[in-house]
């Protein structure tokens, strides 16, 4: 679990997009990786946070939206 604290404006979302785009494609790509062929969710507790990673995934080929969700909404 990554957590990360801040006032609004100083990038906490554009930190954990790139944090979980790493590990989205080290988990489909690298095979000398303990992240292999894992599933990783991202869950945030802000609707605007869950808008920006899903346009994001719609571009990234390792990014799905279907793998992120309101903190609430994780099962």
């Amino acid at each position: 679990m990554i957590w990360l604290d801040g006032d609004a404006g100083t990038g906490k979302s554009v930190v954990l997009t790139e944090l979980f785009k790493k590990i989205q494609y080290e988990s489909r790509t690298q095979k000398n990786t303990c992240l292999y062929q894992t599933s990783n969710y991202l869950t945030v507790n802000h609707a605007e946070v869950i808008k920006v990673y899903k346009g994001i995934a719609g571009k990234e080929p390792h990014l799905y939206k279907k793998r992120c969700s309101k903190t609430n909404h994780f099962n």
